[in-house]
């Protein structure tokens, strides 16, 4: 099985530019799910809890997409000075709002 291409920089720009202004599917996401098995992995994106696209992908994939992610929040953290929190930290916190509330969701 081969592994994943090597694309140069100016390649790589030029391919995200076409993706940007074409006609690849663009879908908002502010949750996400994943599904294994034993040769790949589906990350299922979520909006709003509900599933609106499924990605299947390798593992070497996987784990490529997972550090160039951490490289780009890390890079608008240092950007901002503001820490990105993720789901784990901030449930909590939006959970004990609404219960102060007496809500079932942020918009009641």
């Amino acid at each position: 099985m081969a592994g994943p291409t090597p694309v140069d920089p100016q390649k790589a720009q030029q391919l995200l530019q076409q993706a940007l202004r074409g006609p690849v599917p663009r879908f908002h996401a502010n949750g996400a799910m994943i599904a294994q098995s034993a040769s790949d992995m589906v990350l299922v994106m979520l909006s709003n809890g509900v599933p609106v696209t499924g990605v299947s992908i390798s593992y070497e994939t996987a784990k490529h997409v997972a550090k160039e992610l951490d490289k780009a929040v890390k890079k608008f953290e240092a950007a901002t000075g503001t820490p990105v929190s993720d789901m784990h930290e901030v449930q909590p916190k939006l959970q004990k709002i609404m219960e102060a509330e007496n809500a079932t969701s942020l918009n009641d």
